[in-house]
């Protein structure tokens, strides 16, 4: 084999290792996308259930539950206590203030269509 071939053989095989390694980035890159869209809408969920469930228990010191957990894991995420997860626990946090944002929007829906009376 020429110095030639051998050079365009190395090259093909780098150029091969590369779109590999960019592939994979990609491909952790979408997993981890998935997995914040599921975790979010997981504890948003979670949250509404468990606040319709028990009613009685739906928060702490006087503040919503939702709005607890929430600021609680933002907090975290900001602080880096998740480690190298806190991504994941700021997924969390973002899905329980969506919970607490949509539970006070149909709350406030509710009392503008009772003061307009109907």
């Amino acid at each position: 084999m020429s110095n030639t071939a051998l050079a365009k053989a190395h090259k093909q095989v780098q150029t091969l290792r590369e779109a590999y390694a960019r592939k994979r980035k990609e491909e952790k890159s979408s997993v981890r996308s998935v997995t914040h869209k599921v975790v979010s809408g997981g504890s948003a969920f979670a949250l509404a259930y468990y606040d319709a469930r028990y009613p009685a228990n739906a928060a702490v010191m006087g503040v919503p539950i939702a709005l607890a957990i929430g600021g609680a894991a933002a907090l975290a995420e900001l602080m880096g206590w998740g480690g190298m997860e806190s991504d994941i626990v700021g997924a969390a946090g973002q899905g329980a203030l969506d919970c607490f944002a949509a539970q006070k929007g149909a709350e406030m829906g509710a009392n503008a269509k009772a003061a307009a009376g109907q």
